[in-house]
């Protein structure tokens, strides 16, 4: 009986072995990796310079995004799952820039640069800021650019490679790169103001209102929304006759809408008691300089309303406040910006 039984089960498993050696086998294949190599090579050329890292946001036409940032400016490999994306990279990441503030990340259509607001707004004072007015930073050095649209590919076998080569994955991808011109989005806004009783001066201070609060990253245009800017040092030029000019510039996102421009200036005379207010609107004298990204702004001679100041006695010795900086003397003529 134990013998029919050991000869039953050979028999058995002779069965089952003809019964395995006889059906088909499919080749064996393994699933690739779900995200696909990309390669981003930007050309700084136009940029400030080359910086030390760069960040890259990619948003898939279905909700998802994906942040890379890296040193490597100059040629970086990273993985996106296939699909249609629209994409940016600009200088440093989000959080080593002070003055500006990135929003919106999450989705393409709202991903935007704003400025900060001052973290004590000053109070409202006289003509340089309304009661409501939202005085910001001035914009931070930054170079970006948009990738357009792309699409994320699989490699020459889809999904999906033989099981054999899978120590050759890397020849059944299609290594996509991508490439970009980062450059400034910011436009410098020079101001040229002639004055009379220009040796009575001793300090200016300045706002511009109508200025764009930021940038949006994927339109690559200037935010609607407004802001009011704080100017900076002022160079001052006197002439021979007691009048000169006082210049200066400031960064600004884009060419705002001249008409919504205005300069409100507010001078301390040198008695540093006496104090004069002025506001223009800029809309009819703002020039747009594009080759040099640019805009002017210059009251001269022929302006009508130019700041004069009348005559005071001075305070102690002579000088300018912190805000004025001596630009040399000159003749009396128009000064070519």
């Amino acid at each position: 009986m134990n013998r029919l039984s050991a000869i039953l089960r050979l028999a058995l498993c002779a069965l089952m072995l003809a019964i395995f050696w006889s059906c088909e086998r499919p080749e064996l294949w393994v699933s690739s990796d779900q995200f696909k190599q990309v390669e981003l090579a930007p050309d700084w050329s136009q940029a400030s310079g080359e910086p030390g890292g760069m960040t890259a946001f990619f948003f898939r036409s279905d909700g998802n995004y994906y942040r890379h940032t890296t040193a490597d400016v100059r040629l970086t490999t990273l993985g996106l799952p296939r699909g249609d994306y629209q994409g940016v990279v600009f200088s440093y990441s989000p959080e080593e820039y002070g003055h500006m503030v990135f929003t919106g990340l999450e989705k393409a259509h709202t991903a935007a640069i704003r400025l900060r607001p001052l973290e004590v707004q000053p109070p409202s004072d006289g003509e340089l800021y309304k009661p409501d007015a939202v005085v910001c930073y001035q914009p931070e050095s930054i170079d970006i650019d948009t990738l357009g649209s792309m699409t994320i590919v699989t490699g020459t076998d889809g999904d999906y490679i033989p099981y054999d080569d899978r120590d050759s994955y890397n020849d059944h991808l299609v290594i996509q790169r991508f490439t970009c011109t980062p450059k400034s989005p910011l436009t410098e806004l020079r101001i040229l103001i002639y004055v009379t009783g220009i040796n009575n001066l001793y300090d200016i201070k300045g706002t511009v209102e109508g200025l764009a609060d930021g940038y949006r990253l994927i339109d690559a245009v200037p935010t609607s929304e407004t802001c009011v800017l704080q100017t900076g040092r002022w160079e001052i030029r006197t002439l021979n006759d007691n009048a000169g000019y006082i210049m200066t510039t400031l960064p600004i996102f884009g060419t705002p809408d001249s008409h919504l421009m205005r300069l409100n200036l507010q001078f301390l005379l040198r008695d540093e008691e006496t104090t004069l207010r002025y506001s223009f609107d800029l809309g009819s004298y703002v020039t747009v300089i594009e080759s040099n990204h640019e805009l002017r702004v210059t009251l001269g001679t022929d302006f009508p309303d130019h700041p004069d100041l009348p005559y005071v006695e001075p305070k102690g010795s002579a000088g300018f406040g912190v805000n004025v900086v001596p630009w040399g003397e000159g003749s009396d003529a128009d000064i070519d910006m």
